[in-house]
């Protein structure tokens, strides 16, 4: 496909292709998979990028069973990004009442 003379490929990856595990990954026992979560998303330089973001970067170098899952209930439980959602709701609109059309 080409477009304004630049020349690339579009590749579409299903969703069992982007599950595949990585063959040099690191496959991690139960008592460093806290550790992995905390470094890669709950430190102050992990970032709390929400979930995609941080299933990415743990994909990238981990592997241990049920990670999709665990990863998506730790980012729920995070203390820091339910605090961060409160600040960002928006009170509520209330109706003005006139007698008269605005000008």
């Amino acid at each position: 496909m080409t477009l304004q003379g630049y020349n690339f490929v579009i590749k579409h990856r299903s969703r069992k292709q982007l599950l595949h595990v990585n063959k040099s990954s690191k496959v991690v026992r139960c008592e460093e998979v806290k550790i992995i979560l905390d470094a890669i998303y709950g430190s102050a330089i992990g970032g709390h990028l929400g979930e995609a973001a941080t299933i990415w970067k743990i994909r990238k170098r981990y592997f241990w069973p049920q990670m999709i899952s665990e990863i998506k209930n730790f980012i729920k439980g995070c203390i820091i990004c339910q605090q961060q959602e409160k600040l960002k709701t928006r009170e509520s609109l209330y109706l003005i009442r006139t007698t008269q059309p605005f000008d």
